[in-house]
């Protein structure tokens, strides 16, 4: 056991060195998120884990992350041009997309999900395409958008029918394909004032709405039937990041100048933020992709820690 110092509060703290990954294990102070007379269900903001990867090639500016049927944790590890997947005990498992591997090779991974089959979706901003990979890192196919001309995904969703959603800033609208990449449908340019361009997107099938960021936004934006509203205004200043939580009542958005993240309810509201700028347990360094599992841990691309922050929020 090693206490790890620094941090505000909390109790006792563990380092577990693995074979392939450190990760730090530690617990904040309890904060409770009010949205009008309920309470929201997270009863703390705890720092629960650092991933850097594997000791032969750490982290280097990862840019997104998703979290597979297992638990495993795909990991776009922008520097190096590649995927790295951590199994949910904290085993390396593999690596894929490295440059050398013909058309499975990245450019530069902005945005990853995983399908209910388990194939994985990256979109890549310099190769102006999503690459297609199965559960084992085995290349599949591209969707390159080539019928629809400039086509430059910043944003890949699945669903739990298996349909891909990708938001193409080109044109500033949602593309919908089927599991084998053929175009189902688009929706409607965006349009919201003061929304110049847009670099990242998050489809809610539910009600469908899209969140959407861009630069110069003074908060986020939400289009819903051909109608665009601006919601937090005044609270970010540059999202990066959008998740939703389990219940879809809570959207984390990471915020790359304040160094936080910043928690509002799915109708807009401010609920609070946590982080803040630094390279100690629970500060981050141009945090950018989010994503939730199945249990409610949150993970949260640091990019300039060159590392992964795990909070367990529920």
């Amino acid at each position: 056991m090693v206490k790890i110092r620094g941090l505000s509060s909390g109790t006792k703290k563990v380092l577990f060195l693995l074979p392939v990954l450190v990760i730090f294990f530690a617990a904040l102070a309890v904060v409770k998120f009010l949205s009008g007379p309920e309470t929201i269900t997270y009863t703390a903001v705890q720092p629960y884990g650092l991933i850097a990867g594997p000791p032969d090639r750490q982290l280097s500016r990862p840019t997104a992350v998703a979290v597979g049927l297992r638990g495993q944790v795909y990991i776009a590890d922008a520097g190096n041009k590649q995927v790295v997947v951590i199994e949910e005990d904290g085993r390396y498992s593999l690596r894929f997309g490295m440059p050398g591997s013909g058309l499975a090779e990245m450019g530069r991974p902005v945005s990853i999900d995983v399908s209910p089959n388990g194939n994985v979706y990256v979109a890549d901003e310099e190769k102006r395409a999503v690459l297609v990979f199965n559960s084992e890192g085995e290349y599949l196919y591209t969707i390159d958008g080539k019928e629809e001309g400039a086509f430059a995904p910043v944003s890949v969703q699945t669903d739990s029918d298996g349909r891909v959603y990708v938001f193409d800033k080109a044109e500033n609208r949602l593309r919908v394909f089927s599991s084998a990449g053929k175009k189902i449908k688009e929706f409607p340019p965006v349009q919201i004032k003061g929304l110049r361009s847009i670099s990242y997107a998050f489809y809610n099938s539910e009600d469908e709405s899209l969140f959407v960021l861009g630069p110069g936004l003074p908060g986020f934006g939400i289009w819903k039937n051909g109608k665009g509203s601006i919601c937090g205004r005044d609270r970010l200043v540059d999202p990066r990041g959008i998740a939703f939580n389990r219940s879809r009542r809570v959207i984390m958005i990471s915020d790359g100048y304040k160094n936080k993240v910043v928690v509002f309810s799915n109708a807009g509201k401010y609920l609070g933020e946590f982080g803040g700028p630094g390279n100690g347990m629970g500060d981050f360094n141009t945090p950018a992709g989010l994503a939730f599992d199945e249990r409610g841990k949150l993970y949260v691309a640091d990019r300039d820690n060159n590392r992964v922050t795990v909070y367990a929020l529920e």
